[in-house]
């Protein structure tokens, strides 16, 4: 890849930019775009904008901007991140966000938050893997039934994930390091969907997450689904959110996902699972 920089953004025409981003990334409809004059304003107090640029094109941006939850704990609230399609899977994302923790870490941010859909596999694996997040609020259609893009007609359920900073985890995570190894989590109690040729479908009895630690299977290609079955993935929609609001509610956390390769000879593609485990509220050592 060509020279890679990451910084903030400050210049107008930049700032247009990461509208543009916007909708090549989501698809979203105009009225859907967080618009210049937000970005702007985030910036210039106390939020944060970061631009990516392969030589002199802008490819991504991650934006966000100060919160306080209801207990009065202050954080940073990553609202965006995105990188267009034709640079995907080349580490910029993941270099947008490193470079954002440090940004903030310096600051004295402890704590960044945000959301995303926890059926999409893709963003989950960035998200808890990569970046060391977790997961342990359950937000049920945050947004609203979405009008366009990528989510039409889906109702807008949300992990809200916390990557807290200080922690071992994080630390580990962005630079490179991963805690356990996924041979050894196989050995939770684990529960797979149903299958029918290549489509998983939720099973018909919604398991309880239960102690030491629990493995979920989840669509490794929900897109496709909503795609091809809206119906299927309405129904992936609502097996999982009762799984998480009941696991949640006894003090269970999303902490990381992992693939199972198939079975010799299988035609079902490689199986997708969430791993749950029970963790205490509050800041991650």
């Amino acid at each position: 890849m060509k020279e890679l920089r990451i910084d903030a953004v400050e210049r107008i025409d930049d700032f247009r930019r990461c509208l543009a981003i916007q909708k090549e990334t989501w698809r979203f409809d105009d009225i859907d775009v967080v618009p210049l004059h937000v970005l702007i304003t985030a910036a210039h107090t106390g939020g944060l904008v970061l631009g990516a640029w392969v030589q002199d094109e802008m490819v991504g941006f991650v934006f966000g901007f100060a919160g306080l939850d209801s207990a009065g704990t202050p954080y940073h609230h990553s609202h965006m991140a995105a990188v267009l399609p034709d640079y995907r899977g080349l580490g910029i994302g993941y270099a947008l966000k490193r470079e954002q923790a440090q940004r903030l870490a310096q600051q004295g941010t402890q704590l960044i938050v945000w959301t995303y859909d926890p059926l999409e596999a893709r963003n989950a694996h960035f998200n808890l893997n990569r970046l060391g997040a977790i997961a342990r609020t359950y937000l049920v259609n945050h947004y609203g039934i979405l009008g366009g893009g990528l989510n039409a007609g889906l109702e807008s359920d949300r992990f809200r994930v916390e990557q807290w900073l200080n922690s071992n985890r994080v630390n580990a995570r962005l630079n490179g390091a991963l805690t356990r190894s996924a041979p050894a989590l196989f050995r939770a109690t684990t529960w797979p969907a149903d299958w029918c040729e290549a489509s998983p479908r939720p099973p018909d009895v919604v398991p309880t997450v239960s102690l030491p630690e629990t493995l979920i299977e989840i669509p490794a290609d929900f897109q496709q689904i909503k795609q091809e079955d809206m119906g299927l993935a309405r129904a992936w929609r609502a097996y999982f959110r009762q799984i998480c609001m009941d696991a949640f509610s006894r003090g269970f956390a999303v902490v990381s996902l992992w693939r199972r390769p198939a079975s010799a000879g299988s035609a079902q593609p490689i199986q997708t699972y969430y791993h749950f485990r029970p963790l205490p509220s509050g800041p991650l050592p």
